[in-house]
């Protein structure tokens, strides 16, 4: 079987998982995970389900979450056997992982339309092992997959220390993922798309937390769809709809630029285009889907896992709020790697710029910001979206990342960030030229 894996810096990882017999215990895990999906994404959309090995030797799944003890006394078992009957693969792993080479481990594909590079990402054939999976029959054997959920949040209740207005507005956030607008104009259901399911077993946890403190269905149902940005005609999503179908041209990578069409129009057929300060997203005046706080971001570290510890012992229990505010605002472009109806009406725009070529793009729009802002940092990456109750303090990213609430929104953003802390920036316009030969443009004002 293969797995992808990414390592996303070695300085996270304890000292103890770089030896044969921590590396045995994480490759068991992935196996037995390989049969019953017992991990989930900790960021999304783009980054691999994720768990981690404490110094103590404990294995946790994204950082709230502990795993079953049947899970773990399987990976004890697997792990005797790969390190008694593979020690070359698990060598092999500890190689990569120390930027040595070893041809057990292989490149992935390359499948994204912006190059580059976050971490060590690499491939590489699971060895072969009977799983035992008949703990996990006999607890879960034959029961619906949300019910599974349930009796999974109930061992971890991660959600316990939130008021219950902070539950409500989590239960906005989660929302937002999972709908879409369809070629009818109707609010409805992506089957399709994998996320849509990692988003209803996040809301389905939301609903047990809810049960657990008695809200009423329809106080719960009244926070869920609070400003929800549901479409008020339904010609207009249709005649979207119909031409985004029209493009044959979305088989291959792409970029989209939504907004008004003179803008947009502006940026295809003269290459004009405009980056705005970070800071302008928090405007009040912006609907939920535009707003947001770039430079800081919120999480609440659980020291269950990372324990806050003094010259007597641990110093806090629960969960303790942290922020973290950049020092300086940036200059920013945000584009998108999906064309959507429903972003066409969450970005209010009549228009979009369909970036065929994305390197090209990115080669122009470097090359004009270097002469109009020369002493400034350029970057383009992929945005991640974080649960702020699911991540640890090491893991956050300043600029390229987002709360989960915009995680529909599949950002890919261009930055350029000042050399010296800044707070007022103006707007920047830069011209590239004529971008015909690696865009086209849809306008939906028009039958």
């Amino acid at each position: 079987m293969a797995v992808g894996l990414m390592v996303q810096s070695l300085r996270w990882l304890p000292p103890s998982t770089l030896n044969l017999d921590g590396i045995s215990r994480l490759v068991a895990l992935a196996m037995v995970d390989s049969k019953v999906m017992l991990l989930q994404p900790t960021f999304m959309p783009n980054r691999a389900a994720t768990a981690f090995m404490k110094t103590n030797g404990e294995i946790w799944h994204q950082v709230i979450r502990s795993l079953p003890e049947w899970s773990l006394n399987e990976c004890e078992r697997l792990s005797r056997l790969l390190l008694r009957e593979h020690r070359s693969f698990l060598s092999d792993f500890v190689r990569v992982l120390l930027d040595e080479s070893a041809s057990t481990f292989q490149q992935p594909p390359y499948n994204f339309p912006l190059r580059f590079s976050s971490g060590k990402v690499f491939s590489f054939d699971l060895p072969y092992a009977d799983i035992d999976t008949s703990e996990f029959q006999r607890l879960y054997g034959g029961l619906e997959h949300h019910k599974i959920v349930r009796l999974d949040y109930e061992r971890d209740r991660y959600m316990q220390h939130l008021s219950h207005d902070q539950l409500m507005k989590r239960t906005n956030d989660i929302m937002r993922n999972i709908h879409q607008i369809d070629e009818k104009g109707r609010v409805s259901l992506d089957i399709n798309d994998p996320r849509t399911y990692y988003w209803m077993d996040r809301f389905t946890e939301m609903l047990q937390e809810s049960k657990f403190r008695q809200i009423p269905y329809e106080v719960f149902g009244r926070a869920a769809i609070k400003e929800y940005p549901c479409p008020k005609d339904g010609e207009r999503p249709r005649r979207i709809a119909s031409l985004i179908a029209a493009n044959d041209i979305l088989k291959k990578p792409y970029l989209v630029r939504y907004g008004k069409y003179n803008h947009i129009f502006e940026a295809y057929k003269y290459g004009r285009i405009r980056l705005a300060a970070a800071t302008s997203y928090s405007d009040t005046s912006l609907n939920p889907a535009m707003r947001d706080e770039e430079l800081t971001h919120r999480i609440e570290l659980d020291t269950r896992v990372f324990r806050i510890v003094g010259p007597e012992g641990p110093v806090l229990s629960g969960r303790l709020p942290i922020k973290r505010t950049l020092n300086t605002n940036f200059y920013v472009l945000c584009t998108s790697l999906c064309l959507k109806t429903r972003l066409f009406l969450d970005f209010e725009s009549d228009a979009c710029l369909i970036i065929t070529d994305p390197d090209a793009f990115k080669e122009r729009l470097s090359r004009e910001l270097t002469r109009a802002l020369p002493s400034f940092k350029q970057k383009a990456e992929r945005v991640e979206y974080y649960d702020p109750l699911c991540v640890a303090l090491t893991e956050m990213r300043p600029i390229f990342w987002k709360h989960f609430r915009h995680s529909y929104q599949e950002e890919v953003r261009f930055a350029a960030i000042s050399p010296e802390p800044t707070t007022v920036l103006e707007p920047v316009f830069v011209n590239i030229g004529s971008l015909e030969d690696i865009a086209t443009l849809i306008d939906t004002r028009q039958q």
